[in-house]
């Protein structure tokens, strides 16, 4: 088996469908409702649903359970998804392993960007009786920008693979690559109409304004927390 390790709205659907060679359902909200990615998400109890090292070991508990479960329901050369960190798996189980990371600061404001413009609830949370007439950027500023990070750091083994958010949305060299190295599916066609399925229906991601907006709302962040 192998794994695809991605913090929600980190665009692990869509990773799971090039490498699978899969097409799955894209949701009006940009998400991608994809069963592998899906596979290996697990459910705790609810005082152990924050990513604490405190509850490492909980988490590691479920996630070999989980495993146990559906093991032989995929074909080896599968790609399965988690939103498990790294280190809360045993890596040595899977042949390959990609963590889509979100350390650099672009990462962090494109998967603000899915949160904010995919999941209008998360937005509510915060702010309720908010007024309709608010610009973005003053809705921008009702969310807490603290709890977007997923790192790779001190997960580095042989068989671990990094990809920064940024590399995937943006379409780098270095994201084709991968896709050419590990994909189950290298057909140029498919790969191509895949990706540009799913920018457009992440059209937002692609807005110059839109990200110059978040990208303001993050450094004010960033100034308070000096």
């Amino acid at each position: 088996m192998n794994l695809v390790c991605f913090p929600p709205y980190g665009g692990g659907g869509y990773v799971c469908d090039v490498l699978n060679g899969t097409t799955s359902t894209n949701h009006k909200d940009g998400t991608v409702g994809n069963v592998l990615a899906d596979s290996l998400k697990i459910a705790v109890p609810r005082s152990f649903r924050h990513f604490k090292s405190d509850n490492k070991l909980a988490y590691q508990y479920f996630f070999q359970k989980k495993v146990q479960e559906i093991k032989d329901k995929f074909e080896s050369h599968m790609w399965l998804g988690t939103h498990c960190y790294p280190d809360e798996v045993n890596m040595h189980e899977f042949d390959k392993v990609i963590v889509i990371s979100t350390e650099n600061v672009i990462s962090k404001i494109y998967r603000f960007m899915r949160v904010y413009f995919m999941y209008d609830s998360w937005a509510k949370m915060y702010s309720p009786n908010e007024d309709k007439t608010l610009n973005l950027e003053e809705k921008v500023g009702k969310i807490d920008l603290s709890l977007y990070n997923f790192n790779y750091h001190n997960v580095v083994q042989s068989n671990t693979i990094q990809l920064e958010m940024q590399d995937l949305i943006e379409d780098t060299p270095y994201f084709s690559k991968l896709i050419d190295e590990t994909s189950y599916n290298r057909d140029p066609i498919y790969i191509k109409e895949r990706k540009q399925n799913w920018q457009l229906k992440n059209y937002f991601l692609y807005d110059k304004n839109f990200v110059q907006i978040f990208e303001n709302r993050y450094k004010q962040y960033m100034e308070t927390q000096k």
